[in-house]
């Protein structure tokens, strides 16, 4: 992610947007809300298990030659908000001074490479990814879980204009964890507890983007992605089960 300083000085050096876009280097600040729940899978009905909701603030940049015929991007995201942990996750599954309602704090960093499949005007990118992922319960971590998953992944972006200054923006992609864990402040030993059970993630975006000034835009996206995560290894009889996550978020912001 160091590239992402380094964009944002050259572009202000360099006179801005112009620059950015004639180097096909593109730099965006956001930020939104979102809601985040786990569901238990159940044979009569999926049971909440785990709610987050609160905001979260995001630096996005890019780098393409003039042609755009490639990309690479990176994106960096810092959420905090509310955790509210079922009594039953208490009972069953966690240490009991596991805090139920704290706040807790996410990160996601995320580089992705691609190459457009279709016209430059109304370019279509196939991406691959890496995206690092973490998340703590209790943002004190005194009483509360952690999370930290690695994924790799493929992703279709698109970019279609609609008028001299509006521009259609989507992506949707599929997302393999190939290294994933939890733990738990109760243990005094610091263990992991592995997810070793296939598990992936489908998300995706929509959005559009208005041009204001030649070197100013801002835009607006929503923000839609589900996880299928498998449980964790027991630790002193304590584990995370697999859960079937849902996140949706809405996403404001202005680039250059």
């Amino acid at each position: 992610m160091s590239f992402l300083p380094t964009l944002l000085i050259s572009c202000l050096l360099q006179g801005g947007g112009e620059f950015c876009e004639r180097k096909g280097e593109n730099v965006r600040f956001g930020g939104g809300g979102f809601y985040y729940t786990h569901l238990l899978p159940s044979a009569k009905s999926p049971q909440n298990i785990n709610e987050n909701a609160g905001g979260f603030i995001t630096i996005h940049g890019r780098i393409a030659p003039a042609n755009g015929q490639i990309q690479l991007v990176g994106d960096l995201n810092l959420g905090f908000g509310k955790s509210n942990l079922k009594n039953d996750m208490k009972a069953s599954f966690l240490p009991s001074d596991i805090e139920v309602n704290s706040t807790n704090f996410g990160t996601q960093m995320r580089v992705k490479f691609g190459a457009n499949t279709y016209k430059a005007t109304s370019p279509i990118y196939l991406n691959v990814l890496y995206t690092l992922d973490s998340y703590l319960s209790d943002i004190s971590s005194k009483r509360g879980f952690s999370r930290m998953l690695q994924y790799i992944g493929v992703e279709v972006e698109g970019r279609v204009p609609l008028s001299r200054k509006i521009r259609l923006e989507y992506g949707v992609g599929y997302d393999v964890v190939v290294n994933g864990y939890y733990g738990f402040s109760a243990d005094k030993d610091k263990k992991d507890s592995t997810i070793s059970a296939y598990s992936y993630a489908l998300g995706g975006y929509v959005g559009v983007s208005y041009r204001i000034l030649k070197r100013f835009h801002y835009y607006m996206r929503t923000n839609l992605r589900y996880e299928s995560l498998g449980e964790g290894s027991p630790i002193n009889a304590w584990h995370y089960p697999r859960s079937d996550n849902f996140l949706a978020g809405v996403e404001l912001g202005f680039g250059f």
